[in-house]
């Protein structure tokens, strides 16, 4: 194929096709050329290996005959009659023994000498010089044997000493001799000739060939190296090897034609096999080169495609392993990138715990619906929703019952919408529902009632049964928010608009909500180090008995004295301190200091003792360590503890009532008092109100204040005194302003009561001097007074706060 730049391109199998056959046929010739060189060489060696492989074969023959001999001379010096016999010089009695043995053992010669020397016994037939040079060394002690020529053929002979009571007493020798009708049996079984020299005389020879003989009486005999005797008989087509004995040599010949035809017959057939292989794997080859090719171009197309984005092509599988682990590895890759692009991009979109839409994706929603309504000429409504208290079910009951109550709260808000709207979560605990044709802002609140409404029903969790609450701010597109950003800005701030005003309600956006937001911003950035500056007080409001007006209780409040705003309500800190998270140190430090006075007027007014009322915010309820930071407050300044109120709100406790009632029973093991505060506005029943030992209900200030307007809170504060009375708690009235609320609780059975009609929060300085006094704060008769002529302009309390 060509380039596009008019160069000629070689495709990937013409690169490897070429260099393969190109290496075949070069290795074909390479081969050929060095067979027919090594060929001769190879003979050459094959041959002189062939000679001294037989010659060394021959002579581990003779070895192992002497070596035998040692064996047979032990044997027959062993007989415990042999010493006895040579002492006694009995040469009868030595045949008797020894001729036996000498035909059992097959042995040509024995003969047995004594300690000097001198011959006893001479059995067999056989040359005695080699073995009369064995007898001094047997005679020393030691076993020997040797390999002589003699004059009929090899003889292979062994001596061995004969130990008596006192030493070597004689020599025991043993022989035998290798003839030429057993050197015949060698040429036949080995194809080889095999002559014996000794000197210049043939001994023993298997040649036919007297030429041949003569050359090796000629050169053996006189001891010629083999490599000249080889030069002698190469002409008659032989090749021999030479091995001295003791006394004479022994030439082992090997004719070379057979070894020669054999050798050219191998050269050929292993050629002819050599090119076949070749032929094979150059076969082979073209068709793994074909397989190569397919296999690099499916990788390199489906490469091409995970370039350009394209996950959905595979590589198939090929015939070469290493190619599969790679397409494999590749496919593995491209579906892993694949599945995480689709997670990445669901990450980008969805929320990973409640699978709902998340902010990225709200905007884009909402963008486009904006777009939509300004054609329709309608409205689209952003619904901010925030849970109440969330943090609570975390530290009380973990995380992942959290998450679980998260998404079971995901779950329903997505059932209360139509399948066009959109609900979304933030982060947390916040989400947003997105509602498209919205007619006004008071359809928007009937969705934003009813999805309160679900948000409030029970849920089964974990073998928990729990309950959430929410705020909800609302904003409408208009000509004022012209962005989503807008639109999503304006509903937060009305979201935290609906939590100042109480939490649990909706609110819509209004464009004064933004300085109320600017407002809360610096009011938090203020708050923060408050307390190390000493803008933080600690007052105290007393608690009266409603018949006599004597004061039994009193409550610590927090009070917060801002350097230019002054004095700045609790309704204003002490949501946001709950969610700064500086609610936990300040309410310690509340706790400590209106211990240390309850410690000073209890050592005070010893006779009249005051019970001392702080509250617990729902973070320092859920503290793991609050047990343990109260009984050290209490050590600290030296409280007696059953002078000790804690007030806790309805709702907190609400929300785990098994959590709940645990921490309660640890503070009542201290001799603490406890009171359910607000009570009322939760959502306890009775069975669950059974379950908590506390002491003291204290009503609501919002059914104190309509006592005189409405039946229905007439009512319900009756229903919580005879409540309290039924479980002996007693009972507590909140927020008295007038003589004729005060008189109609105690017309309804409430013992005792707080508010501004008996006397507002003071210093600690002031309420030690009431004590000191020992009169009630506001005497019956001039209660009914003010009840009669209540101001025609009122400042309403403050809430309460520690």
């Amino acid at each position: 194929m060509r380039s596009q730049d008019g160069g000629r391109r070689i495709g990937l199998r013409a690169v490897l096709t070429v260099p393969v056959i190109v290496l075949v046929v070069s290795v074909v010739l390479a081969l050929f050329i060095a067979e027919e060189w090594a060929a001769r060489e190879q003979t050459r060696s094959l041959l002189d290996r062939r000679a001294e492989t037989v010659i060394s074969g021959i002579s581990a023959r003779l070895d192992e005959r002497r070596r035998n001999k040692i064996l047979m001379a032990t044997l027959l010096a062993r007989e415990p009659d042999l010493p006895i016999l040579i002492e006694r010089r009995d040469v009868v009695g030595l045949a008797r023994l020894l001729v036996p043995l000498r035909a059992t053992l097959d042995l040509d010669f024995v003969r047995v000498v004594d300690a000097q020397g001198q011959a006893l016994l001479t059995v067999g037939e056989g040359e005695g010089g080699v073995l009369m040079s064995l007898v001094p060394k047997a005679l020393a002690g030691l076993t020997e044997s040797s390999v002589a020529v003699e004059g009929h053929g090899l003889q292979i002979a062994a001596a061995m000493p004969v130990k008596g009571r006192g030493g070597i007493i004689g020599v025991l020798t043993v022989a035998s001799c290798l003839q030429s009708e057993e050197l015949q049996s060698l040429r036949e079984s080995d194809d080889l000739d095999l002559v014996v020299l000794k000197g210049p005389d043939v001994v023993a020879s298997t040649l036919r060939d007297a030429s041949l003989q003569q050359i090796i009486v000629q050169l053996g005999g006189q001891g010629v190296a083999s490599a000249r005797l080889n030069e002698s008989i190469a002409a008659p087509g032989y090749i021999a090897a030479i091995r001295e004995a003791m006394n004479g040599s022994m030439v082992v010949l090997i004719a070379t034609h057979d070894i020669l035809d054999a050798t050219r017959q191998r050269t050929l057939t292993m050629m002819l096999g050599l090119l076949g292989i070749v032929s094979a794997v150059g076969l082979i080859g073209m068709i793994y080169a074909r397989q190569l090719t397919r296999a690099l171009g499916n990788m390199t197309r489906v490469a091409a495609s995970i370039s350009e984005g394209r996950y959905d092509e595979r590589i198939p599988e090929s015939h070469i392993r290493e190619f599969n682990i790679v397409g494999r590895s590749i496919n593995r890759l491209a579906s892993q990138v694949d599945e995480q692009l689709k997670e990445l991009t669901r990450r980008a979109f969805y929320d990973r715990l409640t699978d709902l839409p998340n902010r990225a994706l709200l905007k884009d929603r909402l963008r486009l619906a904006m777009m939509r309504s300004k054609r329709r000429q309608g409205h689209v409504a952003v619904m901010f929703l925030d849970l109440d208290n969330f943090k609570i079910v975390n530290d009380s009951l973990g995380h992942d019952v959290g998450d679980a109550l998260l998404v079971a709260l995901a779950d329903r808000l997505r059932l209360s919408v139509r399948p066009e709207d959109t609900v979304a979560r933030l982060g947390g605990d916040e989400f947003v529902v997105l509602v498209e044709e919205v007619a006004d802002a008071d359809e928007a609140r009937v969705i934003a009632d009813r999805l309160l409404e679900q948000l409030t029903q029970p849920y089964q969790l974990d073998g928990h049964t729990l309950f959430a609450a929410g705020s909800i701010g609302i904003a409408l597109s208009s000509l004022e928010a012209t962005t989503a950003d807008d639109l999503m800005r304006n509903a937060d701030v009305a979201m935290y608009h609906a939590k100042s005003a109480g939490k649990g309600r909706c609110a819509v956006f209004a464009p004064e909500m933004n300085e109320y937001a600017m407002q809360r911003l610096a009011l938090e950035t203020d708050l923060r180090g408050a307390h190390e500056r000493g803008e933080m007080r600690v007052v105290y409001q007393p608690i009266v008995r409603l018949e006599t007006g004597q004061v039994i209780e009193v409550e610590a409040l927090l009070r917060w004295d801002h350097p230019t705003r002054g004095e700045i309500s609790p309704t204003q800190f002490i949501s946001i301190a709950e969610e700064a998270g500086l609610i936990v140190p300040l309410g310690a430090w509340v706790l400590r200091e209106a211990a240390r006075c309850g410690k000073a007027w209890q050592d005070a007014c010893p006779d009249s003792p005051i019970v001392l009322g702080v509250n617990l915010s729902a973070r320092q309820f859920q503290q793991p360590s609050l047990v343990d930071d109260i009984a050290r407050i209490i050590a600290e300044t030296g409280l007696d503890p059953h002078l000790l109120k804690l007030e806790i709100t309805e709702s907190v406790m609400m929300h785990d009532v098994d959590a709940a009632v645990q921490v309660l029973n640890q503070l009542k093991a201290l001799g603490i008092q406890l009171a359910i505060d607000d009570f009322g506005t939760g959502y306890s029943s009775l069975a669950q109100l059974r379950r908590l030992p506390v002491d003291i209900l204290k009503i609501d200030r919002e059914f104190v204040s309509r006592l005189e307007k409405d039946p229905e809170d007439e009512a319900i504060v009756r229903s919580i005194i005879s409540l309290a009375g039924s479980l002996n708690l007693q009972v507590t009235g909140e927020g008295i302003e007038t003589a004729a609320q005060a008189g109609h609780l105690r017309e309804l059975g409430c013992a005792q009561g707080q508010g501004y009609f008996y006397a507002r929060p003071m210093r600690a300085e002031e309420f030690r001097r009431i004590l000191a006094a020992r009169t009630p704060v506001l005497p019956p008769s001039a209660g009914a007074a003010n009840g009669a002529a209540t101001p025609t302009k009122r400042s309403r309390p403050a809430r309460k706060a520690s």
